[in-house]
């Protein structure tokens, strides 16, 4: 299907294409997030994750952020995708920092404050990505933090703070274990 889409090019745009309207794409998008959050469920398999995660990545292109319907299956599918990192090969791993950047970007100001807990709230899978022996991983995982941290919606922002300061605090008692840096309530 990513090969059709990609193929497409700007014909399956909602700007240049009389057919091609924005309840089509978001219609074909649902159906896309719905087929493969069942199929990652059945197995998580590298192929599949890996064209499902284009094919979520250019309607991500195509719809602008114009996602709220599909959002939550989006975001469940980034989820499953988080918590078995351990056994995915570098190549998908990257792939699915690709679509939590661009998830970032187009949704923006509209995402959930559950979707970031999920990212780098205190069980996220990411943070165990930052020790990744892959540099390209590092740099991605430190890209969706400045992405994160670009959030234009306070609230949202807010959480991202919080929970960086928090990481941070971690990594500070690790190294000092002794110290008390924020005093606890």
């Amino acid at each position: 299907f990513d090969t059709v889409v990609k193929s497409l090019g700007d014909a399956h745009s909602i700007s240049s294409s009389k057919t091609v309207t924005s309840a089509f794409l978001s219609d074909s998008f649902k159906k896309l997030l719905k087929t493969f959050l069942i199929s990652i469920n059945v197995k998580l398999d590298d192929d599949l994750v890996l064209a499902g995660n284009e094919c979520m990545y250019l309607y991500l292109d195509k719809l602008h952020g114009n996602v709220s319907s599909g959002a939550n299956v989006l975001y469940e599918i980034v989820e499953i995708e988080l918590e078995n990192t351990a056994s995915m090969s570098d190549r998908i791993v990257l792939s699915l920092l690709d679509i939590i950047r661009k998830i970032i970007k187009e949704i923006s100001s509209n995402l959930s404050a559950t979707f970031i807990k999920t990212i780098i709230g205190p069980n996220s899978h990411l943070a165990d990505l930052k020790n990744s022996q892959n540099v390209q991983i590092q740099a991605d995982v430190i890209s969706v933090y400045q992405n994160l941290l670009n959030l234009k919606n306070i609230p949202l922002l807010q959480d991202v703070y919080r929970y960086v300061l928090e990481d941070m605090e971690k990594a500070f008692k690790t190294l000092l274990p002794d110290v008390e840096i924020l005093p606890q309530n």
